[in-house]
């Protein structure tokens, strides 16, 4: 009996280490084990600990084999021996690989069932990307005539966009991306590195979540579609993004509150511990690009404020000494400024602006203008960080799949703004008299 195919992607947008082709009569893979205990939670606490000795103890806690590249190591100068120091607690696996070896310059990998520590210039070289097959029917067949030939296009362009946009092979990268239609098959081939491969998975699971949440509750129509237009109520506000952790969304949420800081010459370091206790959100330092800064942990901060946003109170701490904060691998991480300008530490949210680009063409049809809303973001939020003016934040829209998004990737603090801008632009259009009148 031959095993039924479970597309990748099928699987519930919160497994997004389960995206292995597999069988029926082979659930677990050996890689898919890997992955599954990367998205497990662990707590970690290294101080100047050789790494070979942390590689032992993430065998011991992940419960799968954990090898270093040897190679790879000697060519950065990096020894087994390297004192590693560094604690987390109760943070996925994979967050904690990520800051941990961030400051040695190190990445990982899955390769030959082991998960892999190694450099990134080796983690992208030929032998060593993946395959993976992902099913998309649901995101390129045309909504008004399943029959017609799906259409991969803008499928495509907003994965090469926004999923590591200069390491495909149309800029000269390692990376490939093929569609394949056959009789009941809509799929893309991938081939890249594991993180690249759990990017997008992420984002065609954001893309997914997003639909599926604006479809809640909704009445059918004669075809069993959500039917928004037959609603007796009036609808929720659409989900707005998709494209963070629940740790980081939660996080995003805690820096809103407002908190009592009374800080008189205290110590960096003791600072954001005392932080971490009052708000619980972890905590962590890029040591790496304080030292560059010459900053030391023991740097005095003084701050007395009775109520104060979080956020406006690490902004205090942070900014004359040119730091900043991001958040990223579950954490909030305390970084340089010009660091956190880098691609490297943005995010991808998607935006659902399905109320905001709703237009018609010369010939009354329906139709999404995102131009002007693209231009309007560009123009009027940090605009000489998007890649339209040479920086590195990049905006792709997404119009398939019953879908209308606008994905974005930049930093913390520019998709807050862009979160505000469309509020406000929502805000606006409510409070228009002939539209409070439709309300009623």
């Amino acid at each position: 009996m031959v095993g039924k195919f479970i597309p990748p992607l099928l699987i519930a947008a919160g497994s997004l280490f389960g995206i292995l082709t597999a069988s029926a009569s082979d659930p677990q893979p050996a890689e898919q084990r890997i992955r599954a205990a990367l998205a497990k939670p662990i707590t970690v606490g290294y101080a100047e600990t050789p790494l070979t000795a942390v590689v032992k103890d993430l065998q011991g806690k992940l419960l799968v084999s954990v090898q270093l590249d040897q190679r790879a190591l000697n060519e950065l100068a990096v020894s087994v021996d390297s004192p590693i120091t560094f604690s987390a607690t109760e943070i996925s696996a994979k967050s904690a690989l990520n800051l941990m070896l961030r400051d040695w310059g190190l990445t990982w990998t899955i390769e030959n069932e082991v998960l892999m520590i190694t450099s990134p210039q080796d983690a992208e070289s030929p032998d060593r990307l993946l395959t993976r097959l992902y099913d998309v029917a649901d995101l390129v067949t045309p909504e008004d005539d399943p029959r017609k030939p799906p259409n991969f296009g803008p499928l495509i362009e907003l994965i090469t966009g926004m999923v590591k946009s200069h390491t495909w092979d149309e800029v000269g990268g390692p990376g490939v991306i093929q569609p394949f239609h056959a009789r009941g098959i809509r799929a893309l081939v991938v081939t890249h590195t594991g993180p690249v491969q759990e990017d997008l998975a992420e984002l065609l699971a954001n893309l997914r979540a997003l639909r599926d949440a604006n479809k809640i509750n909704l009445p059918l129509d004669s075809a069993g579609e959500p039917d928004d237009a037959s609603a007796a109520e009036p609808l929720p506000p659409p989900a707005l993004t998709r494209g963070l952790t629940p740790a980081e969304e939660k996080i995003r949420q805690l820096l809103k509150q407002p908190i009592g800081v009374h800080f008189l010459e205290t110590p960096l370091s003791e600072t954001l511990d005392v932080l971490h206790t009052q708000t619980g959100i972890k905590i962590q330092i890029d040591k790496k690009s304080l030292n560059e800064l010459g900053i030391s942990l023991s740097l005095p901060v003084t701050l007395d404020m009775k109520t104060l946003e979080l956020r406006k109170a690490l902004d205090s701490m942070l900014d004359a000494q040119g730091l900043t904060w991001v958040i990223q691998n579950d954490c909030l991480l305390v970084i340089s400024a010009s660091q956190a300008s880098s691609a490297d530490y943005f995010n991808t949210l998607v935006y659902d602006v399905s109320d905001l680009v709703a237009s018609h063409d010369a010939y009354g049809n329906s139709a999404a203008d995102y131009e002007q809303l693209i231009d309007l973001i560009a123009r009027t939020i940090r605009p000489m960080e998007w890649d339209v003016y040479g920086g590195e934040g990049s905006m792709k829209p997404f119009t398939q799949g019953g879908i209308q998004a606008l994905a974005i990737r930049h930093n913390c603090e520019v998709h807050e703004r862009i979160e505000e801008l469309l509020a406000r632009l929502r805000r606006l259009r409510k409070e228009r008299p002939e539209n409070k009148q439709e309300d009623n």
